[in-house]
């Protein structure tokens, strides 16, 4: 059985050990950028939001098959203020001659499973034949 000492030990051990998890933890924003260049680069989304903070990721995504700009991206920064600073600050400006919509990124919608595509005008193929 623990004695009053070593539980209250105990117990100011493990509130030392939570206060240093939680302030090792850092919430990170995750930013939408839209319309943007189909020419702009990761490093673009990164050099237009640096003025503003800390820059976690910056992030233009691709196709998967043609490796082409989907024309949107996502910027993660780990201060609040300062990803709230440059959302007001860049939504609506140029980026690589576009008018680019920033905000808050929301979570992804869950949508139904894709069919597969099957080709040949929706037939299955016979590789019997």
């Amino acid at each position: 059985m623990l004695s009053e000492h070593s539980l209250k030990f105990a117990v100011e051990g493990l509130l030392s050990i939570n206060t240093i998890s939680i302030c090792e933890t850092k919430i990170i924003m995750k930013i939408y950028v839209g319309n943007i260049a189909f020419s702009s680069t990761d490093d673009d989304l990164r050099k237009a939001f640096e003025p503003f903070g800390t820059v976690n990721l910056a992030e233009v995504v691709v196709d998967r098959r043609t490796a082409r700009s989907k024309g949107f991206g996502f910027v993660e920064m780990v201060n609040d203020a300062e990803a709230q600073a440059s959302i007001e600050a860049l939504n609506g400006t140029e980026l690589g001659g576009r008018r680019i919509v920033v905000s808050e990124s929301r979570p992804r919608e869950e949508r139904p499973p894709r069919r597969e595509k099957r080709g040949n005008n929706g037939q299955e193929y016979n590789s019997a034949k």
